[in-house]
């Protein structure tokens, strides 16, 4: 069963009071729209907090996507061009 499949039925529909309903709303639309089946993985969060330790690729992709939504959040406050340069931490930004 996939997990839109799960989702559907009524006694497993999302509360849209729970905490990330629309996070998890937004992954359920997504899944019915890929060719391909779908698993969802949680990962923790905030894992790069702290001391250094060993990480698994899951816990580093997570990290790369949170400083990239953080810097597109600061590109549309300030009206700024930025882009990712792949396999890079850092960004190149256009101001003007």
């Amino acid at each position: 069963m996939t997990a839109a499949q799960y989702w559907t039925i009524p006694e497993k529909m999302i509360d849209p009071f729970a905490a990330h309903a629309n996070l998890l709303n937004a992954c359920q639309q997504m899944e019915q729209l890929l060719p391909c089946q779908v698993q969802f993985v949680h990962i923790k969060g905030h894992q790069d907090n702290g001391y250094p330790m060993v990480l698994t690729q899951l816990a580093w992709l997570n990290i790369k996507v949170d400083l990239a939504a953080k810097a597109h959040i600061d590109m549309l406050q300030k009206g700024k061009a930025a882009y990712q340069i792949l396999n890079e931490a850092w960004l190149l930004e256009i101001k003007g």
